[in-house]
């Protein structure tokens, strides 16, 4: 079922009634023998008769009225922030509601904790990364991927200014990070991408320092306990707020392809009766919410600050700062979407691409398994279905 309130405008009908008017006619020579009386007094009878009406349009309706609401869990792959953006838009405006769903969002723990919450049942559906959606379907976890959020993961180094001025570093490169110290969340997916870095660029691992840190790792950084960290583009902001200055290798510039974060579904949950529909739903409300926060994007931290007030910002920061936020929308906007048609898509190729990060990473040995038999894109949603 689909609601579409917020793009929809009513056409309120128009009764419109016919009065004739005969006007005698001008200048009518003296052979004339002018109006019939008789005429005239059936004319007047008829005039005096209501005019019958005819039926008034129905305004055109949205859908049909939700019976109730279908709730859905959705365990998000963090705590609220930027990156989920889209969600949060659906939420507060209403889109999801406008499907007949009641979603609660989950804050998560990471994208590994995230697939093992949806495969276990506490959650319904999930935001997670690729590459943790991936390693779990590897393992038989009951998951389905069913539509990609980031066409381009987001993997970012960051290494503090003062370390790479104490190493004499003016332009980092992917080979000066063997003379600095890591700090490794080894728990998140960002190391992940970090273990498949290494071997796509060639590194000797063993000459990469590294200690464990908690996560997300901002606090070694900004004290000096660590000269880098493996995160995403949106840490980057995060530090700088905090005083630390850092210089960004992306993964992406430097030939690291697969998709970021994607949705993730329960397969017991979809063969419940109505799910299908109901992710549908979900589905299709989160492309509203993707296309209006692309359009909105300073105005849609307002709706992230309601989640999760740490992350607000005054108009000020607003203006000055490029938020990780707005990377989120070019990774959706720009990042191998051709056009707001492409939301949530995903191919083989892409998928096969990712898959192969953990391949390289080493998480994953022997044959890959056949990615395509464990996703599917039988609940995205048709491009006229959001953009109308």
């Amino acid at each position: 079922m689909q609601l579409k309130s917020w793009f929809r405008s009513y056409r309120l009908p128009l009764l419109l009634v016919a009065l004739a008017t005969v006007l005698a006619a001008c200048g009518a020579d003296d052979d004339d023998p002018g109006p019939d009386p008789a005429a005239e007094e059936e004319a007047d009878d008829e005039a005096e008769e209501p005019a019958e009406e005819e039926p008034a349009d129905e305004p055109e309706e949205a859908a049909d009225e939700c019976d109730e609401l279908t709730s859905i869990t959705v365990r998000l792959n963090w705590v609220y922030n930027y990156n989920q953006v889209p969600l949060m838009v659906a939420h507060d405006r209403g889109y999801y509601e406008d499907e007949c769903l009641d979603v609660s969002l989950e804050a998560g723990d990471g994208s590994a904790d995230t697939v093992t919450s949806v495969a276990s049942g506490a959650a319904d559906v999930g935001l997670s990364d690729a590459i943790a959606v991936m390693q779990g379907q590897a393992q038989d976890l009951p998951v389905t991927g069913v539509g990609v959020l980031w066409r381009q993961n987001a993997f970012a180094l960051l290494a503090r200014q003062g370390a790479l001025e104490e190493h004499g570093i003016d332009d980092l490169q992917p080979d000066d990070l063997e003379d600095l110290l890591l700090g490794a969340v080894t728990t998140g997916s960002p190391y992940i991408f970090w273990q498949a870095f290494i071997d796509q660029q060639g590194l000797d691992p063993d000459a990469i320092e590294q200690v464990s840190i908690s996560p997300p790792g901002f606090a070694e950084l900004a004290q000096g306990s660590v000269d880098f960290i493996a995160n995403f583009s949106g840490a980057r902001f995060a530090l700088e707020r905090q005083g630390v200055e850092v210089e960004m290798l992306l993964g992406q510039d430097h030939g690291q392809e697969g998709y970021g974060l994607s949705f993730l579904a329960n397969d017991d949950w979809l063969a419940e009766d109505g799910s299908d529909e109901a992710l549908r739903g979900f589905l299709r409300a989160t492309a509203r919410g993707m296309l209006y926060s692309g359009e909105h994007d300073v105005e849609s931290m307002d709706h992230v600050a309601a989640f999760n007030p740490d992350v607000g910002l005054d108009e000020e920061a607003a203006e000055q700062e490029r938020l990780p936020h707005l990377d989120s929308v070019e990774l959706w906007a720009d990042g191998g979407m051709d056009s707001p048609e492409d939301f949530l898509q995903f191919d083989e190729e892409g998928l096969r691409s990712t898959q192969a990060l953990l391949y390289d990473a080493e998480i994953l040995e022997g044959e890959p398994f056949e990615v395509m038999d464990y996703w599917t894109d039988e609940y995205l949603p048709d491009p006229d279905e959001y953009l109308d």
